[in-house]
């Protein structure tokens, strides 16, 4: 067991915490994440009847509220807590995800690709368990923003970040195109004093920002 898991394992509690002292971010960090898995899918298709997977779905935050079908989670502590609000979790590791091909409606990692070993074998991994119409959803904290430069000046004080391979929008561009992938849709979470987190198109101001990809069709598709 690698020791981010083990991390996680242990501070479940701490990390699920955070989700009830920032209730108005994690609010909208659900409903960017259920934006862009509805805008994917086809429309004799909910939410509610597809299968989506969570990797590293972690305490069950966002799968219970989306809802996402299934969630995949190493962490012992973190599973427990994710069964606990009713989410179907199944153990294993991104870069080696225990289902079929062509299973799933969507794949999504919720800040959850800056812990993989290998990101590039945990997006073929989502691709290989995606129906032809499938799509991943990545929701990843953005470096490259003002606010993400100011997280990266911290991060040595939180133990998860300090072990997390942040990305910048240019970053992440590279890593897709490497895998195949396209960007069709991405949203931000931009601060304000006046109305607080609110949900924008892009990924230039926010810290947490979400994309949701497809694979590229070949020429003779």
């Amino acid at each position: 067991m690698s020791s981010i898991i083990e991390l996680y394992s242990r501070h479940a509690g701490s990390y699920d915490q955070w989700y009830t002292d920032n209730q108005d971010l994690y609010e909208q960090e659900v409903n960017l994440v259920r934006r862009l898995i509805v805008a994917g899918l086809p429309p004799d298709l909910s939410v509610k009847n597809s299968l989506g997977l969570e990797v590293g779905a972690g305490s069950g935050r966002f799968a219970a509220r989306i809802p996402i079908s299934h969630g995949l989670e190493p962490a012992a502590g973190m599973a427990e807590l994710a069964r606990k609000r009713g989410v179907n979790i199944i153990s294993g590791l991104a870069e080696d995800l225990p289902f079929p091909a062509l299973y799933f409606d969507y794949v999504a990692f919720l800040t959850s690709l800056c812990f993989v070993n290998d990101a590039d074998l945990a997006l073929r991994e989502a691709s290989r368990v995606l129906k032809p119409t499938g799509f991943i959803v990545i929701a990843f904290l953005n470096k490259g923003t003002a606010a993400g430069r100011l997280l990266l000046e911290s991060r040595h004080q939180d133990p998860f970040l300090a072990r997390a391979r942040l990305y910048d929008e240019e970053e992440l561009r590279r890593l897709l195109r490497a895998n195949e992938l396209r960007i069709e849709q991405s949203l931000q979470i931009v601060m304000s004093e006046e109305v607080g987190p609110a949900i924008r198109s892009g990924l230039d101001q926010g810290l947490y920002c979400g994309v949701r990809v497809r694979r590229e069709l070949s020429p003779n598709a």
